[in-house]
C-alpha cells in the first residue's frame, strides 16, 4: 500500500509541476494581450502612420522568397507583431472574389500580355538593327 501511495504522490507532484508551468504560459499570455491592448488603445486615432507606431507594433518582418507563375509574381510576408506573435488570417475570413475583382485581373492581364508583347516586338527591332549596322 506505501508503493502505491508513494507512486500516486509521484505522479501528483509531475501533474502540479505540469499545471504550474501551463497556468505561467496561461499568465504570461494574458500580460502579453494587456500589454498589445494598451499599445492599440494608445493609437485608436491618427492622422498618418508613423515609424514610431510601427515599431511598437511590429517586432520584425520575414519577406519569403518570391514565387512567379506565368502571369504573376507572388511573394509571401509574415508579420511578427510585438506581445502577439504572428497573426494569420482565417482561410473563412479571406473572401472569394467579386465579378468586379475578377473583370480588373483580366484586364491586367491582358494588358500586362500586351506590355510583354510590345517589349518582345522592341527588342527584336532593336537586334535588327544592330544585325544590320554590323553587317554594313
Amino acid at each position: 500500500m506505501s508503493a502505491d501511495y508513494e507512486k500516486e504522490q509521484t505522479l501528483l507532484e509531475v501533474k502540479t509541476d505540469e499545471m504550474k508551468a501551463e497556468l505561467e504560459t496561461y499568465n504570461a499570455d494574458g500580460n502579453r494581450a494587456d500589454e498589445f491592448i494598451k499599445l492599440v488603445k494608445k493609437h485608436t486615432e491618427f492622422g498618418e502612420l508613423t515609424t514610431e507606431m510601427l515599431n511598437g507594433f511590429v517586432h520584425k518582418i520575414i519577406v519569403h522568397k518570391a514565387v512567379k507563375t506565368e502571369w504573376e509574381r507572388t511573394q509571401k510576408v509574415d508579420i511578427i507583431f510585438n506581445f502577439i506573435g504572428e497573426f494569420k488570417l482565417l482561410q473563412e475570413e479571406i473572401s472569394a472574389p467579386t465579378p468586379e475583382e475578377i473583370e480588373a485581373e483580366e484586364k491586367w492581364r491582358e494588358q500586362i500580355q500586351k506590355r510583354r508583347e510590345s517589349c518582345r516586338r522592341s527588342k527584336e527591332k532593336k537586334r535588327a538593327e544592330y544585325e544590320k549596322s554590323k553587317t554594313a
